[in-house]
């Protein structure tokens, strides 16, 4: 039996993060320090994501690509908001586990632990793929091309978080901007409007303001 696809459209946040320089790691380290390194990071990652209502659909190597769908009781906290939340968090959380990085493997001169975050807005269609033996949920769509390239840019911007305009008009009040620039991404005959990402206001209930710290931004 060849496996059959079933799933709705819904609008969503796609969000994808990478490790920089995550290939001068695998060089220098053995490949039991690279496991222990991305065991202890993505459990570190993925907290943000899981606080703020987030899916994390799959791990690609050192990348992690997730979901924000919406919610039924929202009241303000779009999906757009929770992505934007979570990938601010996951960058104090990457600026954290540079502690870690250093107590281990300090005399192996790696470059400095950093990752880039890149996510955009927009129709996905969710699919749980049922195979013989098991099944699974994904997400495809041009939305979810357009935010894995745009975590692409982060690199070639120097931007810590990076998300599409359509991410930004979909969050609201309360999101701090940084830069813009209109990318060409790789398959796409129209420019997209980048958007640097720099701190949120806070949200209903006990969400906090999230902003990246100033050392952070000098360091790019």
């Amino acid at each position: 039996d060849a496996g059959n696809l079933t799933g709705k459209i819904v609008t969503a946040t796609v969000l994808f993060a990478d490790i920089r320089n995550f290939t001068t790691y695998s060089e220098r380290l053995t490949s039991d320090e690279i496991a222990g390194l991305l065991n202890a990071y993505l459990q570190t990652a993925c907290a943000p994501i899981m606080s703020n209502k987030g899916i994390v659909m799959k791990f690609l190597g050192d990348g992690i690509m997730a979901l924000f769908e919406p919610h039924p009781d929202e009241r303000g906290e779009t999906h757009a908001r929770r992505a934007i939340r979570a990938g601010l968090a996951m960058q104090l959380a990457a600026l954290e586990f540079r502690k870690w990085i250093v107590e281990r493997h300090s005399a192996h001169g790696l470059p400095e632990f950093a990752i880039g975050v890149g996510m955009h807005t927009g129709e996905v269609l969710m699919c749980h793929v049922v195979t013989p033996g098991g099944g699974e949920l994904t997400v495809i769509g041009d939305s979810v091309n357009i935010a894995s390239r745009l975590e692409g840019q982060t690199k070639e911007l120097g931007w810590h978080v990076l998300a599409s305009r359509d991410t930004v008009d979909a969050a609201g009040a309360g999101v701090e901007l940084g830069s813009h620039k209109e990318v060409q991404l790789r398959g796409r005959a129209k420019a997209t409007e980048a958007v640097q990402i720099l701190g949120i206001a806070g949200g209903e209930g006990t969400d906090a303001p999230v902003r990246i710290p100033q050392e952070m931004r000098d360091a790019l």
